[in-house]
């Protein structure tokens, strides 16, 4: 099951040429808009060169075109038939984590995958070598299981917890990334 989330067309506040930011989002929504948003790049009605690739507001689209003319092909958001029910608390738990988990594994550690990246690049190391260190390089790295129990404490455990478990990532990150590099350099 999946998520089906919607793109977002809005008139900003103060908008310099509110007329005309109003009338493209009423033409965006309109059903010649809708065309271009769902249809096949070249297909009569729809965009010229290149397919916007979004799933239409408008149920009637779906049945007058069919799936090898939209850009999205046999995707139909009105023929789903059911609802899933999504837990919001979890949801934000989920999207703290990841952010801790990619916060500490790219963008703190960034210098090091950068150097352990480049020292691949430009190492004389046999296929077999390189790959194996390029698929250490980027294994996942925790277990969906840690990332899970992280999402759960968020909400529960102390701020201090937090900061130990995604400094413990940091350096994780920065062994593994600074030990590649080294396999990576002969030395």
């Amino acid at each position: 099951e999946t998520v089906i989330s919607p793109d977002a067309v809005a008139v900003l506040k103060g908008a310099p040429r509110f007329e005309l930011a109003r009338a493209f989002v009423e033409f965006t929504l309109s059903d010649a808009g809708q065309r271009l948003v769902l249809l096949r790049a070249g297909e009569p009605d729809g965009p010229r060169r290149h397919a916007v690739g979004r799933l239409s507001v408008v149920k009637q689209l779906y049945e007058e075109y069919p799936p090898a003319q939209r850009a999205v092909g046999a995707v139909n958001p009105f023929a789903v038939g059911h609802t899933i029910h999504y837990d919001n608390k979890l949801g934000i738990q989920r999207w703290d984590a990841l952010n801790d988990l990619f916060g500490a594994w790219v963008v703190d550690a960034h210098p090091e995958l950068t150097a352990a990246w480049q020292a691949l690049l430009h190492s004389s190391l046999t296929a077999p070598e390189r790959q194996r260190l390029e698929d250490e390089l980027f294994a996942p790295p925790c277990s969906e299981e840690e990332l899970a129990a992280h999402a759960w404490r968020i909400t529960d455990d102390s701020p201090r917890e937090r900061t130990l478990v995604v400094t413990r990532w940091g350096e994780e990150a920065r062994q593994r990334y600074r030990r590649i590099r080294s396999l990576a350099r002969g030395e």
